[in-house]
């Protein structure tokens, strides 16, 4: 009967003979429609045998022959609308799966010490597992997690005997790209990890044949020797820019959405890097919960937060004049060490030599000694805290240097591998090229001449008095002299195309001011070799000088070509020459917009001496390297009060938006609805710099410290402004520090011989890593509308230093003003280097589900084998099989040929 069945099922011989069967009706009708079809078959049946009694003259014989075969195909047609069939029971025993998700975060490359007490037994087991020779203090994270995990003993092939294992990663370097949650490998039930990390493989062909690991998204055993290779864990590269435990949670849970789960392993360093990242955490350990998995977590990393300081940034100028005072500023960041004392210095070595192992044997540019500020009171103390150190030095040797910071490391520091930075500079010989117009000669006027005048080794100028006699000699520096102020761009902007020839001593001033130098031949000092910075003082509208034209200019060399601009309101003409609408667009450059002065010249008469206007520094100005005459910024804002007063200054109808005031007058404030009266105010114009200043009486400072702080005002404004030479091609990255994985919007802006805008369809830039020299190259595409501007979004994929330049070699490298970035680690994987147990803590369901790395082989007593014994009944039909309807089909045929014969209708 088996084999019977077997045969007219179709199954496969002994399919029944190994399990338990039985023959039923599988029909879901209910009682009613089984009443129904038996009362059909009785009727059917009754109305067979009455119509073959009413037969004519057949035998009767032939008549109950008939009748059953009508009888049997009516009764198999009713047995067909029950569904006959073979029910076989199968009973499968079913395993859940085992989750374990490993972070793969960059904060995985970080080394942990153990240091504190209550650490010693978690460094002794982690040291002991390591080959000899190897130091724990200097084995990643990532590296301990694969020597823990991985292995022929590893906790992973105990598991793997009773639960399949899914291995995870979370956390990516190609987000948008790559799933951020992705399964890695996979160990099926009785299978094992392949051996890696120095541990040992079966040797023995009973354990090669047992030693099966799956290949990665392929579900396929692999052999231990070529396991090796594709080991998932050995797939981990600790790249990821973010740490998302609640992400990665869900992403496993929904990959694994109506199957059995044994367990949730969450293997990290617990240290989550998204905002807001405890209420995600807090909904995915309820989803977990919803769906009734426990959640285990391993611990990797040493909790206690550690003792470090660190060189961010140093931030100085690309380019810097010898013999000028210099500004570096140092950006520290530190934790666990607020109030204690730090050494900071700034050492320089020239670009090819090398620097010494012990570098303390260099003499420092620059050293300061800083207390390390504490943390805010609303935060923790291992909070990271950041701060500035300025240090000022003058150089004195000419080329291109690499300024290195450096904080002198502590013992108990986490690592002092971040204790530097560096910046590259090149110091310069090149003198500021200052362009000076004046309204008249007034105090103000000649002592700003004779500033510039005086410092022949940092400043060369060119003057041009609008009210003087054309037979008067405009005072100039050797070779700078002009008989007209600039026509056309090219004599505006300093090409940096000429060298700069040394100015000859220049003679004392008299008692009026005046000072004089020596002048060059007529023939040269026509056409200078252009400007860094032109300085505005009360101008007025001359024919063929300063009218429309030269207004004209001087906005493009402004905003185009970086140049710097000062103007200097007076009471004469200012107010004039800005309303009228064709000095427009030098009126649109300034922070400002000027009111008419109202100035009551009958109370000034009588009462002979003007009230002093008190000259406040903004939390802005006291910082500003525009007003910044000392270094400190308390000491700053006390010689700001001392200062000889101000009598007179412009009025202000409004500040524009992008206006950053840097000195103000509190008192008259009657144009400005309330509003402090700017007295200094800066602003960016395009690609360049514009300084406002709404006084004329700065001379009256000559007498505080011989002048000091006259010089020191003057000189910042100009070193402020002054940019580099302007350039043909100007590289731009929308900042200096990047995260990987952040995007960088490139930008150039290129410009011919003749410094008019190029027109190619595209522009080229070379990206080159200043420590291995390699370089990769990046196309950028013309902007529409915009001639000469090019643009293209890159993402950060490697770390390091950076300089930007042109691709193009047919380009004089000194015509492009490159730009150098670095490329680090995110912050946020970078912020808090410790482990955090508590946010571990959290995730696990219970307490003792919570494991230190160097105890993850206990993880296998934790989750119980799950095994679950599933019966299934396999319904095999009897019905809807070839025999059954060849049957009826036959009998229906020999009822037919029987009545035909014996003449039946």
């Amino acid at each position: 009967m088996t084999r019977f069945l077997e045969w007219l099922l179709n199954l496969e011989s002994g399919r029944l003979a190994g399990g338990e069967w039985r023959i039923g009706l599988v029909a879901d009708y209910n009682n009613y429609v089984r009443l129904g079809l038996f009362v059909l078959l009785g009727v059917l049946v009754w109305l067979t045998v009455r119509n073959y009694r009413r037969e004519g003259e057949v035998r009767p014989r032939i008549k109950k022959l008939l009748a059953a075969i009508r009888i049997t195909v009516i009764a198999l047609v009713i047995a067909i609308l029950f569904q006959p069939a073979v029910v076989l029971r199968v009973t499968e025993t079913l395993y859940s799966s085992v989750l374990v998700l490993v972070d793969n975060s960059m904060s995985m490359r970080y080394a942990d010490r153990y240091a504190a007490e209550d650490q010693a037994e978690a460094r002794e087991a982690l040291q002991q597992s390591l080959p000899a020779g190897t130091r724990l203090a200097e084995t990643s994270r990532i590296d301990i997690l694969r020597r823990q995990l991985g292995g022929s003993d590893s906790v992973l092939n105990r598991l793997a005997e009773n639960h399949p294992i899914e291995i995870f990663r979370f956390s990516t370097s190609e987000p948008g790209r790559q799933a951020y949650t992705d399964i890695i490998g996979s160990i099926p039930l009785a299978g094992r990890l392949s051996a890696m990390c120095g541990a040992a493989a079966p040797a023995d062909a009973a354990s090669a044949a047992s030693a099966e690991a799956t290949a990665p998204g392929t579900g396929e055993a692999v052999s231990p020797a070529d396991a090796k290779g594709a080991s998932p864990l050995a797939a981990l590269d600790a790249d990821g820019y973010e740490t998302n435990l609640a992400s990665a949670i869900r992403d496993a849970l929904d990959r694994f959405q109506g199957r059995r789960i044994g367990a949730l392993v969450v293997v990290s360093d617990g240290q989550p890097t998204q905002p807001g990242w405890a209420v995600r955490l807090d909904a995915a350990r309820d989803y977990a919960e919803q769906r009734g998995v426990p959640r285990l977590a391993v611990l990797v990393g040493d909790p206690t937060p550690p003792k470090n300081m660190a060189v961010v940034a140093v931030r100085a100028p690309r380019e810097i004049r010898r013999n000028s005072e210099t500004e570096v500023q140092v950006l520290l960041s530190h934790r666990n060490l607020g109030g204690e004392k730090a050494d900071v210095a700034v050492y320089a070595r020239k670009i090819e030599d090398g620097w010494p192992e012990d570098i303390t044997r260099l003499s420092p540019l620059a050293t300061e000694n800083v207390t390390l500020i504490d943390a805010d009171e609303d935060s923790h103390r291992a909070t990271r805290v950041s701060q500035t150190v300025a240090l000022t030095f003058t150089p004195e040797e000419l080329g291109e240097y690499v300024y290195r910071a450096v904080v002198k490391p502590r013992p108990d520091e986490l690592t002092d591998e971040d204790n530097t930075a560096d910046a590259f500079v090149k110091v310069s010989d090149d003198k500021i090229r200052v362009l000076l117009v004046s309204g008249d000669a007034g105090w103000e006027y000649q002592y700003i001449r004779n500033y510039f005048l005086r410092q022949p080794d940092l400043y060369r100028l060119s003057v041009w008095q609008q009210n003087a006699d054309p037979e008067v000699n405009q005072s100039a520096s050797t070779g700078m002299k002009l008989t007209r102020l600039p026509r056309t761009l090219k004599e505006l902007i300093d090409s940096g195309e000429t060298s700069d020839a040394p100015a000859p001593p220049t003679e004392p001033a008299g008692e009026d001011g005046e000072a004089t130098t020596a002048e060059a031949g007529e023939a040269g000092d026509a056409v200078p070799p252009g400007y860094h910075v032109v300085i505005l003082y009360d101008p007025m509208p001359t024919k063929d000088g300063f009218d429309t034209e030269f207004i004209e200019l001087l906005k493009q060399f402004v905003t185009v070509h970086r140049g710097g601009l000062c103007y200097i309101a007076s009471n004469k003409h200012s107010f004039d020459v800005l309303s009228d609408p064709a000095a427009k667009p030098l009126a649109d450059l300034l922070p400002v917009k000027l009111a008419r002065n109202e100035l009551d010249v009958r109370r000034i008469i009588q009462e002979g001496v003007p009230d002093a206007l008190p000259v406040h520094l903004t939390s802005y100005g006291a910082d500003h390297p525009v007003t910044k005459l000392v270094s400190s910024s308390d000491d700053n804002r006390r010689i700001w009060n001392i200062l000889p007063p101000v009598y007179w200054a412009h009025a202000i109808a409004r500040r524009k938006p992008a206006a950053r005031v840097l000195a103000e007058n509190p008192v008259r404030s009657t144009q400005l609805r309330g509003e402090a009266e700017p007295l200094v105010a800066v602003q960016a114009a395009g690609s360049g710099r514009v300084v406002y200043v709404g006084f004329d009486e700065t001379w009256r400072w000559r007498f505080v410290d011989d002048g000091f702080y006259h010089r020191r005002f003057w000189g910042n404004i100009v070193r402020y402004l002054a940019p580099l030479n302007a350039r043909q091609v100007i590289i731009t990255a929308g900042g200096d520090r990047f995260s990987a994985g952040q995007k960088i919007t490139l930008e150039v802006e290129a410009f011919d011989k003749e410094f008019k805008p190029r027109t190619e369809p595209t522009f080229t830039i070379r990206m080159v890593d200043t420590k291995t020299g390699e370089a990769v190259e990046h196309e950028l595409a013309a902007i529409d509308n915009r001639p000469g501007q090019y643009t293209a979004t890159i993402v950060a994929s490697r770390t390091g230093t950076f300089d930007l330049t042109a691709a193009d070699d047919t380009i004089d490298p000194s015509q492009v003003a490159g730009k150098q970035i670095v490329i680090e680690l995110p912050q946020a994987e970078s912020q808090r280097t410790e482990a955090n147990r508590r946010v571990m803590e959290k995730l696990a369901s219970k307490e003792e589900y919570l494991l230190g790395i160097e105890d993850v082989k206990h993880l296998a007593d934790l989750i119980p084998p799950g095994q679950l014994e599933a019966v299934e009944y396999e319904r095999h039909a009897l019905w809807d099989t070839v025999p059954v309807w060849v049957l009826i089909a036959v009998l229906l045929a020999v009822e037919w040929f029987l009545r035909k014969r014996n003449n039946m209708a």
